[in-house]
């Protein structure tokens, strides 16, 4: 389940005309790629939507941010994002950075009043992709990255394999299926079935955890992938739904089909959620 991460922040701005809050806000949202919606100049509010759903780089974080300008001298900013549980605070590093961002190029722009924002805060770089997760660009520091990977990898193939064992014992022990008459040809006692579900959940879900696994793996550094996991998913489950689907439970084994890569995800990014994230060319 995924839960709610919100960052707030009120700062006050010079005497300007609110016009230029606005204008600043959009070329802050063209130079990081936002997309702008949501702002009327009644209302005083512009929201930014920036990322893509279930990515897996830092830099593409699925997450809004809500400008409002329209309450006396002050501008109140709201970042939000949902995160898994175990990676709530990472999320919310990210997003606090991008919000950080959004005020230093409000400073530079001459909106915010000095006392707004700190010097640390003032010399924050407008980029659009500043997160990595190497500490630092040396060989410990890559291999333990690397190491990370595999142990995402790991995690995913563990789950699905979890699950198609649920998935065998589903489907063997359903009495005159087909794969019933096919293997057993008769009766099966508890050991037989759980032999059989054992088979079945480790090379069926071996295979396709690692195939998973494997696209989850260059979605962190290839964002041609990242941006399509939803898509890439979809597609799976629809395959999935070809192959294990069984007439006699039709319910239950097409809806484990159809879950199965959003499991896999989760189980992925067990791992990912955990891993701390730094801001490339800055100390640790």
């Amino acid at each position: 389940m995924l839960f709610a991460v919100e960052i707030k922040r009120d700062v006050s701005l010079n005497s300007v005309d609110p016009a230029r809050v606005k204008d600043a806000v959009r070329r802050f949202a063209f130079l990081l790629g936002y997309v702008t919606r949501g702002y009327t100049d009644g209302k005083r509010s512009i929201t930014l939507d920036a990322g893509s759903p279930l990515s897996l780089n830092p830099n593409t974080v699925k997450h809004t941010m809500t400008i409002s300008y329209g309450v006396g001298n002050t501008i109140a900013v709201r970042a939000r994002a949902s995160a898994l549980p175990w990676a709530r605070r990472k999320i919310s590093d990210i997003i606090s950075y991008r919000l950080v961002q959004l005020l230093a190029h409000l400073e530079w722009e001459g909106l915010i009043d000095d006392e707004g924002v700190s010097e640390v805060e003032k010399n924050v770089s407008v980029a659009g992709r500043p997160f990595t997760h190497l500490a630092e660009p040396s060989v410990f520091c890559f291999v333990s990255t690397v190491i990370k990977i595999w142990l995402s990898m790991a995690a995913c193939v563990a789950a699905v394999i979890v699950l198609m064992l649920f998935y065998g014992a589903i489907i063997i022990g359903i009495k005159d299926g087909r794969l019933f008459l096919e293997v057993t040809f008769g009766a099966i006692s508890p050991e037989q079935l759980t032999a059989g579900a054992s088979i079945v959940g480790i090379v069926i879900g071996g295979v396709t955890g690692l195939c998973l696994s494997i696209y989850f793996a260059l979605s962190e550094v290839i964002e041609y992938m990242n941006k399509r996991i939803v898509s890439f998913a979809m597609f799976y489950a629809a395959v999935m739904c070809l192959f294990i689907i069984e007439e006699e439970a039709v319910i239950v084994t097409g809806a484990i089909a159809i879950a199965l890569p959003f499991f896999a995800w989760v189980a992925y990014a067990f791992v990912w959620g955990l891993k701390k994230v730094f801001i490339m060319g800055a100390d640790e």
